[in-house]
């Protein structure tokens, strides 16, 4: 798997200094990615009403029907004011409590303390204790992620465990959340791709012609437009990283292919 760093702006959210990857060589797991960096987060104000003016669009249907939810929540414990989050049973009670002590690296699940060393090993025993198989769960950083399928009110309905069909929901009463759909999440996200079985073409096409560049060169590339099975993707100066004046590096490649998701959106490397 082949690195590349970037820096990622969580749109009125977190900014994390992150990394991410196009898969040419063996890859890293994600807890690996994320403590083989540093992580720059950035006090900002987070908006209780997001703008879904994309939200709309006839790609966002095609979106939600593939992954079965309408888009991502996003929480990031990061400072001192909002350290603790509940998920609730549909009767308004509470399934589970998280709280994180940012002072001792520690975080409590339903009272119960653990230490944010691995994130795997964490994760693996808090999955086969609570079904807690969120999106995205990385202690190390505080960062959390879930699908969420309804909204109404200030209340989300969200996977706690896709697989298992475990489905929870969240009061959106904190100032550190974030929720995309589909659509708003893809646009200038940055992506993981193989170079080789999913090469950056010209068109929209699978006989369309390959854009070749130096793969050796840890280029950045985010998502600029969706298109039916594929996504434009856009060269972006970040991380210390230029595009290389003159050369040509964007364009289309496929965020699905046989029914399967085939890019990934890393957070960090």
């Amino acid at each position: 798997m082949k690195i590349i760093c970037f820096l990622y702006f969580i749109v009125i959210t977190t900014t994390f200094l992150v990394c991410g990857c196009n898969n040419n060589k063996t890859s890293k797991s994600s807890s690996q990615l994320l403590r083989d960096t540093s992580i720059l987060q950035k006090e900002v104000v987070y908006a209780q009403n997001v703008d879904f003016m994309n939200c709309n669009h006839k790609m966002q249907n095609v979106l939600a029907d593939f992954f079965l939810s309408k888009g991502i929540v996003s929480f990031a414990f990061t400072d001192y004011t909002t350290t603790n989050l509940d998920i609730l049973n549909k009767d308004g009670s509470v399934y589970m409590n998280i709280s994180f002590d940012l002072h001792s690296n520690r975080f409590t699940i339903n009272n119960r303390l653990f230490v944010i060393a691995n994130d795997q090993s964490v994760k693996d025993n808090i999955h086969k204790e609570y079904q807690f198989s969120p999106y995205e769960f990385f202690p190390t950083y505080y960062l959390l992620k879930f699908e969420y399928i309804a909204i109404q009110d200030d209340i989300l309905e969200v996977y706690l465990d896709k697989d298992k069909n475990v489905r929870k929901y969240i009061r959106l009463d904190t100032k550190k959340f974030l929720y995309q759909c589909w659509y708003d999440y893809f646009l200038g996200h940055p992506v993981n791709f193989n170079f080789q079985t999913n090469p950056i073409r010209e068109n929209p096409d699978d006989k369309s012609t390959a854009i070749n560049y130096d793969t050796k060169i840890d280029y950045l590339f985010t998502i600029a437009e969706i298109k039916g099975d594929w996504v434009k993707i856009v060269c972006t100066d970040l991380c210390g990283i230029p595009c290389t004046e003159g050369e040509k590096y964007d364009g289309w490649i496929r965020w699905r292919k046989n029914g399967k998701l085939i890019i990934s959106f890393p957070n960090a490397c």
